[in-house]
């Protein structure tokens, strides 16, 4: 059949397939962006590098593969847990962290939701590659048919859309909680001091052991320091990190409290003593 021949319909249909062509390529896009910006892992200097990397990795998968990769890190059963830290190496002298967003279902749902997303993958593979020989584009009858399959088909893909624009939505919410939740004074107190919602003190970690650490190594004189220096120190250089931040009345207090330091008291001129400490040695 010559060009001039073919029914006018063919062009509707060719407009009905691309329609769902670009819709199928705006979903590929969303999930993408949902992939990549679901978590956040690394140091401080290699975050950026580290979110262009996973940009990267995403850029040239299939729409099978990102649903594969979707299932295996976002979409997933309830008590799903992993290891998010990097595996590869970095700096030895930065903390690393690790941020990880995700949607969990119980088995049932999370089925239904998998084979939601396979059917538009088999769908998104049909129209590529088999529609011209699924329908006779020559015949108004054939253009008809093509055309109802198309319609329905935007209508299946405009549905994963939403899904995938709600699932989004979801994740920047999450996002916008745990910013404000790192900008709050708990996470300063659980992050910085070691200070627990519940007001249990992981002490080795804590800000105040911290401080006095540096102030030992400042002040040290035969291996150990002299608290009255250490207090003023601390005063001028970490007027944030007192005692009653942590719940203690006195500076021997933090000491004996957070086992991390020997504590003894020294006789000097005039009869009174004076309290010097050390960093506990530690024991192999």
């Amino acid at each position: 059949m010559t060009e001039h021949m073919r029914p006018a319909a063919q062009l509707d249909v060719q407009c009905a397939l691309g329609r769902c062509m670009l819709s199928l390529q705006q979903d590929e896009h969303l999930l993408k962006a949902l992939l990549a910006q679901h978590e956040r892992t690394g140091s401080i200097d290699t975050l950026d590098a580290e979110q262009a990397a996973r940009r990267d990795r995403l850029a040239n998968l299939t729409l099978g593969s990102l649903a594969k990769v979707l299932f295996e890190t976002v979409v997933v059963p309830e008590g799903f847990e992993c290891e998010r830290l990097p595996t590869h190496p970095t700096p030895p002298d930065q903390p690393l962290f690790a941020i990880s967003f995700r949607l969990a279902f119980a088995p049932d749902r999370l089925a239904d939701l998998r084979a939601q997303v396979e059917e538009l993958v088999l769908m998104r593979n049909e129209l590529v590659h088999h529609f011209i020989q699924r329908f006779d584009l020559w015949t108004d009858e054939g253009c008809a048919t093509a055309l109802r399959h198309l319609q329905d088909s935007h209508a299946l893909i405009r549905q994963h859309h939403e899904q995938l624009r709600e699932w989004i939505h979801s994740l920047d919410a999450s996002r916008a909680q745990a910013a404000a939740f790192l900008a709050s004074k708990a996470f300063e107190d659980l992050f910085v001091n070691g200070i627990a919602p519940d007001g249990h003190i992981a002490w080795p970690a804590s800000g105040i052991v911290c401080v006095l650490r540096e102030a030992a190594r400042a002040l040290s004189q035969d291996g150990w320091t002299p608290l009255a220096a250490a207090r003023e120190w601390l005063r001028a250089r970490h007027p944030e990190q007192t005692p009653e931040k942590y719940g203690r009345r006195s500076w021997p207090q933090v000491l004996h409290d957070s086992r991390m330091f020997e504590l003894v008291y020294r006789p000097q001129e005039g009869g009174a003593k004076a309290a010097w400490f050390r960093e506990r040695p530690v024991r192999g």
